[in-house]
């Protein structure tokens, strides 16, 4: 499924669930991107490319509601080390769900950072506020189950050199 199709022929479209397919964009979009009202967003299920993120980023600045189940990355958004970045940087995001029940975590990101950006509305703009979420697997016991917890001053200024180091490479 081609996401610029999916917006383009339905442009007042506000809630989309999309599940058990092969998402696609566009790199560079080759017609001029039109806003798209859409506020919420579901994908379960689906193999994707991250450049999607950032494409629906930059034309559904009214999302604000997302779930993500069960995602699949195409092996050439993955590094050796196993690490994912999913770019949205014109997003402003209400509300965000991760999960996966796969069987197997090999190919999903075990951790994962957020980093969410200042309140637009204010005098500096986009301005990271110090409000980041460690979120991993934890496998220890039987059962899969998913841990998170807000990150503190030092964690955030390791995890900002981490994140560093990681678009360097």
């Amino acid at each position: 499924m081609n996401m610029e199709n999916i917006l383009d022929h339905f442009p007042d479209l506000q809630s989309l669930y999309i599940y058990y397919t092969e998402i696609c964009s566009p790199k560079y979009s080759q017609s001029t991107l039109l806003p798209h009202p859409l506020q919420a967003l579901e994908y379960s299920e689906i193999g994707i490319d991250t450049h999607v993120f950032r494409y629906i980023s930059s034309r559904c600045r009214q999302l604000r509601y997302m779930t993500l189940d069960e995602i699949y990355y195409h092996h050439s958004d993955i590094e050796e080390t196993g690490q994912v970045l999913v770019d949205m940087p014109f997003s402003q995001l209400k509300w965000l769900k991760t999960y996966d029940y796969g069987s197997t975590f090999e190919s999903h990101p075990k951790n994962i950072i957020i980093e969410q950006m200042g309140n637009a509305n204010s005098d500096q703009g986009r301005t990271p506020q110090l409000n980041w979420y460690h979120v991993c697997v934890d496998g220890m016991h039987e059962m899969y189950r998913l841990s998170a917890w807000e990150l503190g001053r030092r964690d955030i200024k390791l995890a900002q050199r981490y994140l560093k180091c990681f678009r360097r490479i």
